[in-house]
């Protein structure tokens, strides 16, 4: 089996990025919720990929959801692409290997995906490689502004918020499986092992 290891870097916020390993026939939705696991966002927002290069110009779409708007743009070359129909296996190559990664669509939280290597192993399972920085969801940071904004004088005196009492991100302590999957009952579907269980890799 193939795997990939890819980088997920928040854009504008600097040495924010988690790195991971993942087989190559999971699904971009699957791919998702790994980022959204990674980070530490909750999920039931949208979200899109979009086919990029080395100059991160976005291209191609591929949604979490078809919205079902501009019916009339959806042509051979220019049609909605779902993240539960594509698999990494059916976009990334030798040629593509960036994207950009786009949550929330009000919030907007943005990040950039590179593919650093492809490997071949029959036991690849997804696995956080490497956690680093603390990363600050938008609405996080809009909802501290506007706490400032209400109470200046106690802002510098503010009470933890469930954010900031998150815990480190730690590849061995916190991201040990895909809890945002949808199918609590298949069993097949990849979990981040133990990073001590592939010094092999």
């Amino acid at each position: 089996m193939k795997g990939h290891t890819i980088r997920i870097s928040a854009q504008d916020q600097e040495n924010v990025y988690r790195e991971v390993l993942l087989p190559n026939d999971i699904t971009f939705e699957d791919f998702h919720f790994a980022i959204l696991d990674a980070f530490e966002l909750e999920a039931g927002e949208m979200a899109s990929f979009y086919i990029s290069n080395k100059n991160w110009t976005k291209k191609q779409e591929i949604t979490l959801m078809d919205m079902g708007m501009d019916e009339e743009k959806k042509d051979d070359t220019n049609k909605v692409l779902l993240m539960s129909d594509l698999k990494l296996s059916d976009v990334i190559d030798e040629k593509q290997q960036h994207f950009l990664y786009l949550y929330d669509f009000f919030f907007c939280n943005n990040f950039t995906v590179e593919v650093l290597s492809t490997m071949e192993d029959q036991t690849i399972e997804p696995l956080l490689v490497e956690s680093v920085g603390e990363f600050k969801s938008n609405d996080d940071a809009l909802t501290e502004l506007m706490l400032d904004e209400f109470d200046p004088e106690s802002a510098g005196n503010k009470k933890p918020t469930a954010s900031s009492n998150k815990k480190s991100n730690n590849a061995l302590d916190d991201f040990a499986e895909f809890d945002n999957f949808h199918d609590e009952d298949d069993s097949d579907e990849p979990q981040f092992e133990n990073i001590d269980d592939f010094d092999d890799l």
